[in-house]
């Protein structure tokens, strides 16, 4: 006898909840090897303006802007690109699936909006913070919102319910082009010239380079910090802005102060290891290694009570902090199968969290199907509204203490409009690629219904022009686009987002639904043939 739908459905609700939790524990350590690779440093020879003469300097790897908006966003955005990658795969030869562009959609829709609402409430009434990096916030909005215009492009004007391998490989050079376009804004090559200056030749001989910082603003670094925030940022000079994460600190403290140490100091060394070399690790080290490798899972069974103790305020502790400690002890071992981020310039780590994400969200894209199917609700409304949320919590709780913390909102909201761009170029693009390219191989044309997905893209545009509007007339007449002087202010902005968002997934799931017809937009397969449609 089956189970009533209710039962059923809270069944796969849950479920899906408790996925979440082990992509987020992912993310966050994809996110800490991320950032050891991108504090790589090489040698470089620089011409000192004082003496005229020619001095080595320690350089970043990575220019910080094209960390940024590669590296950085997407591990941020890794979720979102990898479900959207596993869900093109498994349906090969099958009709094109909605979950995973419709997640991206979402998510997208859900930062915009709904994190800049959650940090204007958790600032205190009467403090106003503003983007003081303001061309780079501009340029990746400006590319964002042409990232979405261009999904109609592909899905409505180009080659209506067809997705070609041009599109795709177009779609993938337009990311190439966000960086090469977040290179040249940061480095101005108009000007053909930038001035720099070096520092005292007893401080390591670094140089200071005299050009408007595009970074966002670092803050002071709280003693004790281990957690590595997933949406993170670089400054110029390579470092990486860590806010303190509030509750999925707790849930994610998989390594022990020994290890967490051991980490900084390695990460440090490789930090100033020239990229490129080659070093055999001697047999202390390997021990090293994996004494360290065995304490991420003895931390992730133990539960610290004095390190809750010693936390931020926001931190649960007691009866709650122990709760979510066992609940998510499974992930937590399950992170702990990756090697630690410091170990080989992060990146065996960062292909074993990459294993790790895609396991889980092979097991996400077939649970959320289920339970859209229990519920009666479409693949495309479970990902852009359940789906699209739950995999940017993390975020959300992320960029609110960045909020608190840092003297500017770059942090917080500075990124978004970034990852928003890699996921459509990126996350779409790789799918695109992989299914066209399967079915130009057999001499087939890869099909893919527009139906309410373009009527949810045309929507999210809208209500981006109208939120994005709002925070420039913020930014003239408040001082800030986050904060209020007022609570009366406050509440209204944050009302008006999730008003915004609310009218973004309502819309889009009456058109779902075929309560709202879509026929003057939706182009349906029918005008493609292939074997699956």
């Amino acid at each position: 006898m089956l189970l009533p739908t209710w039962a059923l459905a809270t069944m796969y609700l849950l479920m899906l909840l408790y996925m979440f939790v082990g992509v987020a524990l992912a993310s966050d350590k994809f996110m800490a090897s991320i950032e050891v690779i991108c504090s790589a440093t090489r040698i470089a020879k620089r011409k000192c303006p004082v003496t005229g003469q020619k001095i080595e300097v320690r350089v970043p790897v990575w220019n910080w802007v094209v960390a940024n908006v590669s590296l950085m966003a997407v591990g941020s955005s890794a979720p979102e690109i990898l479900l959207a990658v596993v869900e093109s795969v498994l349906r090969l030869g099958k009709p094109a699936g909605e979950l995973g562009p419709s997640t991206i959609v979402g998510s997208a829709a859900y930062n915009l909006m709904m994190i800049c609402a959650v940090c204007t409430v958790a600032l205190p009434t009467g403090v106003v913070k503003h983007v003081k990096h303001l061309r780079v916030f501009i340029t990746t909005a400006v590319i964002s919102m042409w990232a979405y215009i261009w999904m109609l492009v592909v899905y409505l004007w180009w080659t209506p319910s067809e997705i070609t391998v041009a599109e795709a490989l177009l779609t993938l050079l337009q990311f190439a082009l966000l960086l090469v376009i977040g290179w040249a804004v940061d480095v101005k090559v108009w000007t053909r010239f930038m001035r720099g200056t070096v520092a005292n030749a007893d401080s390591d001989a670094i140089v200071a380079v005299e050009a408007p910082a595009l970074a966002a603003a670092s803050h002071a670094m709280e003693s004790g910090m281990q957690h590595v925030r997933r949406s993170s940022s670089l400054t110029r000079d390579g470092n990486t802005l860590q806010p303190h994460q509030p509750i999925f600190n707790r849930i994610s403290s998989i390594n022990s102060t020994a290890s967490s140490q051991k980490a900084g100091s390695i990460k440090e060394g490789a930090a100033q290891q020239p990229a490129g070399s080659d070093q055999q690790q001697d047999p202390q080290q390997q021990q090293e290694l994996w004494s360290a490798w065995k304490q991420q899972f003895v931390d992730a069974i133990e539960y610290d009570s004095k390190a809750v103790g010693d936390g931020d305020d926001d931190e649960p502790g007691g009866v709650t902090g122990l709760l979510l400690h066992f609940l998510s002890i499974f992930w937590k071992l399950v992170s702990a199968l990756a090697p630690p981020e410091w170990w080989g310039g992060g990146w065996p780590c960062f292909c074993g969290c990459l294993l790790l994400i895609i396991g889980e969200v092979v097991i996400i894209d077939e649970v959320a199907t289920l339970l859209g199917c229990v519920v009666g609700l479409s693949p495309l409304v479970i990902g852009m509204s359940l789906v699209a949320m739950g995999t940017s919590l993390p975020d959300t709780f992320c960029s609110r203490t960045a909020a608190i913390k840092d003297d500017h909102a770059d942090a917080a909201v500075g990124n978004i409009t970034g990852s928003n761009a890699a996921n459509v170029f990126l996350g779409l693009g790789l799918p695109w690629l992989i299914s066209s390219a399967y079915y130009a191989s057999k001499g087939e044309r890869f099909c893919s219904d527009s139906g309410a997905l373009a009527f949810s893209v045309l929507v999210f545009s809208c209500v981006a022009v109208v939120w994005l509007t709002v925070l420039v007339l913020r930014r003239l007449y408040a001082g800030g686009e986050l904060g209020a002087k007022s609570a009366v202010a406050k509440w209204g902005l944050a009302a008006l987002a999730f008003g915004l968002w609310g009218v973004y997934l309502v819309l889009t799931g009456l058109v779902s639904d075929g309560r709202v017809d879509d026929s003057w937009i939706a182009v349906r397969a029918g005008a493609c043939v292939s074997s699956t449609s």
